[in-house]
């Protein structure tokens, strides 16, 4: 068994690629500044994979071989001052002013720290890994299922935004057309229904047939006869 330099879980000795973190050892291309996967600083402390690189340090995920437990290694490796050549662990110190101000924040460095070793020409801080930490020391599965979810979001937002423009019915005016309204029968007044004992079947009578009012001729007078006055004697 060996330990998988992504997360420091024991593997098989024949695997180079972690079945917990994904983590594949011949596929690591770290900065060359970084220190080799598998160093080992003062005989029990085994370096793995860089999860952080700032201007001033480098941290790596380690394991305390000892008590078998991991940690976090911070290495004191400020850029402007100090360079490692490819593949080594010890690190170059630019001459010059830049020895002085190299010691005198190294002192600072590791004042700051419960524990820490001093090694390769530098420091390192000695702390407990804690996976919550940071984002950036989330394992590359949990990454990648981060990254679908996302891509997923956003599928689900896409859709969702062409269904509310292409989808739902509108009038002409963009607003969704009212019910029209349904026509009702009247009842005609001079029908009046009348209740019987079968409320089945209403019976319907017949209005009753008002009669005209007779005329009334006026009498026309006739003119009273008068006698020719010629015929009288």
């Amino acid at each position: 068994m060996k330990y998988c330099m992504g997360c420091m879980s024991k593997i098989e000795d024949n695997r180079w690629n972690c079945p917990i973190c994904g983590f594949d050892e011949k596929k690591y291309r770290p900065e060359p500044a970084c220190l080799p996967v598998g160093t080992i600083l003062k005989g029990k402390y085994i370096v793995g994979k860089s999860l952080k690189i700032t201007e001033d340090t480098i941290i790596y995920i380690g394991l305390d071989a000892e008590q078998g437990k991991k940690i976090k290694i911070e290495e004191f490796f400020p850029r402007r001052y100090t360079y490692r050549d490819p593949g080594e662990t010890k690190i170059g110190i630019y001459a010059g002013e830049a020895v002085n101000l190299f010691e005198k924040r190294l002192e600072g460095f590791i004042g700051s720290a419960d524990n820490y070793i001093r090694e390769n020409n530098t420091g390192y801080k000695l702390s407990e890994y804690n996976d919550n930490k940071t984002v950036i020391e989330i394992p590359t599965v949990k990454k990648t299922f981060l990254k679908m979810v996302l891509l997923l979001a956003c599928v689900i937002l896409i859709v969702g935004i062409s269904l509310f423009v292409f989808i739902i019915p509108k009038g002409d005016s963009g607003v969704v057309p009212s019910a029209t309204p349904i026509a009702t029968e009247s009842v005609s007044p001079t029908e009046t229904p009348v209740a019987s004992g079968n409320t089945n079947n209403p019976v319907t009578v017949a209005p009753e047939k008002t009669e005209k009012p007779k005329k009334t001729e006026k009498p026309t007078e006739k003119p009273e006869k008068t006698e020719n006055p010629e015929l009288i004697a």
